[in-house]
């Protein structure tokens, strides 16, 4: 709701609205969330970590639906039912659950396989990152889109985890909970910001400048 009326506020131009209402909401936890746990906590919290992925992410997967469907010009009813189920069978909740089956029940994978897995993975962002930052194009943001840009860089890194942490004092979370919470807002946009908005025929240059400078000043921000 908060990602949606901030999204609506601060620009009167769909194409962008729905751009915004993607990066404001969905994070990316999943790279970013991951690496920060592994290096300030010990195994059994970041287990409860990826434990706590799994809801998070069906979550965001149905506020994604939701969101393309305020911001579609399409004619295709939105159908929750149809988001859900979407979202339930999207990769990234079969992995994790895949995961837990396997941890679980202790059945043992091949040295070779984890190896090859990590390998892709640790590859996956630099490569988008990489090729979004070969397309992009700041010359060709106006006056008025760059002014759009920095307020919505700002929203995200900054407004939005103080948001966070004053949600979180005022539930007396603990450590874990807490920092699994303020990364929800205070990651940067997920890689499928830009996905969709090329799906949907919303402004990927736009989409492309925020995903590459809210993720290059997340360096700073997410260690403050």
């Amino acid at each position: 709701i908060v990602s949606y009326l901030i999204s609506v506020r601060i620009t009167r131009e769909k194409r962008k609205q729905g751009v915004l209402h993607q990066a404001f909401f969905r994070g990316n936890m999943l790279v970013f969330g991951l690496a920060i746990t592994n290096s300030i906590f010990d195994a059994s919290q970041q287990a409860f970590y990826l434990v706590a992925m799994a809801p998070i992410l069906l979550i965001q997967n149905i506020g994604m639906m939701l969101g393309i469907s305020m911001f579609d010009d399409s004619e295709e009813k939105f159908s929750f039912m149809k988001a859900v189920r979407k979202s339930v069978l999207s990769p990234q909740i079969i992995a994790i659950l895949i995961g837990v089956f396997f941890v679980k029940l202790h059945i043992p994978v091949p040295r070779m396989m984890i190896n090859t897995m990590g390998d892709l993975s640790s590859i996956a962002t630099p490569l988008c990152l990489i090729l979004i930052g070969a397309g992009l194009k700041i010359d060709g943001l106006n006056h008025e889109e760059r002014n759009l840009l920095i307020q919505s860089v700002i929203i995200k890194l900054l407004v939005l985890p103080v948001i966070a942490i004053l949600i979180i004092f005022a539930m007396n979370l603990e450590l874990v909970e807490a920092f699994v919470a303020l990364l929800m807002f205070a990651t940067p946009p997920s890689l499928t910001t830009c996905v969709i908005a090329l799906q949907k025929k919303w402004d990927i240059h736009f989409a492309s400048a925020m995903l590459f400078y809210t993720t290059c000043l997340s360096l700073f921000t997410l260690t403050l």
